[in-house]
């Protein structure tokens, strides 16, 4: 099961429907004004980068429901924090654990019978430079 560990708690993420990984190298393109495409200059401007996404929900009370949504904007909260408050994440397909930010979270919830938070947790690997 995947997890994502705070300063607080490890919460299980039990329903994860799919885990994203996109690896970016970090080439920037740089175009050359009246050429051709074949005439663009490469440059490793900056270094590879990670970005991670997982998608799932979880079904419980209203209680539970709100305590889940809290924890999302907990984790965005320090995810923008000059700080080195990273969160830890562990997924099923790639077992890490990777030092991460929690950059965007997004949720609907069904109210119909038991509570369902569809949830989109969107992550960057790394940490703030000087934290």
């Amino acid at each position: 099961m995947a997890t994502i560990t705070d300063n607080i708690n490890t919460t299980i993420l039990e329903k994860v429907q799919s885990e994203r990984i996109k690896k970016d190298s970090g080439v920037t393109p740089l175009p050359v004004p009246d050429q051709d495409s074949s005439e663009v200059v490469l440059s490793p401007l900056t270094g590879p980068i990670a970005y991670f996404t997982i998608k799932g929900n979880v079904t419980g009370t209203l209680t539970e429901a709100q305590t889940f949504i809290n924890k999302l904007n907990y984790w965005v909260t320090i995810g923008g924090k000059l700080s080195t408050e990273n969160v830890s994440f562990i997924g099923d397909v790639n077992p890490g654990p990777f030092s991460v930010r929690v950059i965007a979270a997004d949720w609907e919830v069904s109210t119909d019978g038991p509570y369902v938070v569809k949830y989109n947790i969107q992550m960057i690997q790394g940490k703030f430079a000087g934290a």
